[in-house]
């Protein structure tokens, strides 16, 4: 009964920190996700926000 109790407690810790690790694999991922919609919105948005240095206009 002592030993059971245990291999269950175990079980449950086991069970809890497997969730727990797999909530922070998804909160990371979620993380690397948004910083690269990020660099993809900055990497579009870049050669649209700084007008040419030279051109007909700036001469």
């Amino acid at each position: 009964p002592i030993d059971q109790l245990i291999l269950r407690e175990l079980y449950e810790q086991d069970k809890c920190f497997t969730e727990f690790n797999n909530l922070i694999s998804i909160t990371r991922d979620k993380k690397i996700a948004a910083i690269s919609s990020m660099h993809t919105l900055m990497d579009e948005d870049v050669p649209s926000a700084f007008p040419p240095r030279y051109g007909r206009n700036l001469q």
